[in-house]
């Protein structure tokens, strides 16, 4: 099976939010920023955590555990229940920030979007990696967020984030070919910017 190279440049960008809800609330109440939380469905032993923190994280807590499991790799982790009309509430905020670059904006779900640029690129200087980087700048300005946005000039071609390491995704020159050998995951390894050609 061959597959033709792909030599346009990215248009269309996938911008996930770094531990969305327990960054939202760790935004929401001060005394909870830089410490290890959870976001859990219940905050029993076998609550399943939905969010970790990035300071959680640390401590090798993960997304699907169980609250009991989590405080076995660090007992001292505060556990919070969900608060959705907050985090609906940052998902609409950032949504209309990506409004400001494209009309075309597809949530994929309440901490991740796609930003089709196609038809507004021309109206921005630089590419769709410079726009990215601004929509990151503006979400830690504006909501105290970090995100990562990812590039492509297909959103399939956005499968390769898994594998994108700290680089600039995909190896260079192998286009869609390089999908090949690469499994499609939910979200990113912790690469800041994905592009493909």
């Amino acid at each position: 099976m061959s597959l033709e190279l792909n030599h346009n440049p990215p248009t269309i960008m996938h911008v996930d939010l770094n531990s969305c809800f327990a960054t939202i609330e760790q935004q929401a109440n001060p005394l909870l920023r830089g410490k290890p939380i959870v976001v859990a469905a219940y905050n029993s032993p076998n609550g399943c955590v939905v969010a970790p923190s990035i300071e959680a994280k640390q401590y090798g807590i993960k997304t699907g555990m169980t609250v009991r499991d989590a405080k076995l790799l660090y007992p001292a982790v505060i556990v919070l229940t969900p608060d959705p009309a907050k985090y609906r509430a940052v998902h609409l905020m950032f949504c209309k920030i990506f409004r400001d670059y494209s009309p075309d904006v597809t949530p994929k779900s309440i901490d991740e979007a796609v930003i089709d640029l196609t038809d507004t690129l021309r109206l921005f200087k630089g590419t769709v990696v410079d726009i990215g980087m601004e929509i990151k700048k503006r979400f830690r300005r504006d909501t105290v967020f970090s995100v990562k946005p990812f590039t492509t000039s297909r959103f399939e071609e956005g499968c390769h984030r898994a594998q994108s390491g700290q680089g600039q995704g995909a190896p260079p020159a192998r286009g869609p070919a390089a999908l090949l050998d690469l499994p499609c995951a939910r979200r990113p390894a912790g690469g800041q910017i994905g592009t493909t050609g």
